[in-house]
Formats: structure tokens, sequence, C-alpha cells
């Protein structure tokens, strides 16, 4: 290939925060996704899906899909895929929404809480560990990752 042309504004890969981002963001979620399946036989997506409806009941929020979808950020026929299974496996159930006929609330059953009292002790550990190599810097390293999330959603 011809030098000529070089399509890259970086001379360092180091220096491209796209590709950084991406390379940590795979690192974790290979972490969490080999824990989760062995232990709690789930994907890491089904476990962010139950940890979310678990927060945002522990927060008084009755939770929806759209809901569900605005908090993790994740596609709305995504999240509905995802709750389709854990309603299968029992892990959740959906009612009629107290206050809009078109939406289905979404809650754990007992079984669902009781998976993620140990899910969420096993996901924290590995972020403890995963996160300790920032020391004091991982406050500043949220906070710009809020920033970047509040910037670009």
């Amino acid at each position: 290939m011809k030098k000529s042309y070089i399509p890259f504004t970086i001379k360092y890969i180091e220096d491209n925060s796209g590709f950084l981002l991406w390379q940590v963001s795979s690192i974790w979620q290979q972490e969490q996704k080999r824990a989760l399946e062995m232990t709690f036989r789930i994907s890491h997506s089904q476990y962010v899906i139950l940890a979310s409806i678990y927060w945002l009941t522990l927060n008084d929020e009755e939770v929806t899909q759209i809901g569900l979808s605005q908090h993790t950020k994740m596609e709305p026929m995504t999240v509905s895929q995802i709750l389709k299974g854990l309603q299968k496996v029992g892990y959740i159930s959906r009612q009629a929404h107290s206050a809009d006929t078109r939406a289905k609330s979404v809650s754990l059953t007992a079984e669902g809480r009781e998976l993620m009292k140990d899910a969420i002790k096993l996901i924290e550990s590995i972020d403890a560990k995963f996160f300790s190599i920032l020391g004091k810097g991982q406050k500043k390293f949220n906070a710009d990752m809020v920033k970047l999330i509040k910037a670009n959603y």
C-alpha cells in the first residue's frame, strides 16, 4: 500500500479516543460476560436490564420498556427482545401500567430479585478490581463519561 495518502489524522493509536474506548469497553464486557454466563447463565445485556429494573424500582420509579431504553441507552427493540427472554425464564413480569394504557410496567419476580442480589455483588467486585487502576482518578473518569453521555445522547 502506498504511503502517499494516509486517511488517519492521528499518528499514534494511543491518541485515538474512540478506539481506546472500544478496547477498554471490550475488555471490561468480556470479563463481565464470562462471569455472568458461568455463574448465573445470563448475558451481560440481560444483567444490565435486570439491574436497571432493580435500580429504578428501588428509586420508586414505575419501570417501562421505554424507561429502560432511556436508562440503559439501548435500542427499544433490543430492550423488548431481552425482556421477552427474561420473562420466559421467570426473572421478570409485565403488568398493565398504572397510568398509560399503551405501556406495560416491568418488575422483577422473586426469582429475579434473588438472582440480582448475588449478581450485583459479583459485578460490583469485578468493577472495583477493573477500575482500581485509576485510583483517585476514577471520580474524574466517571464525571468525564457522564459529560460525554449528556453531550451525545
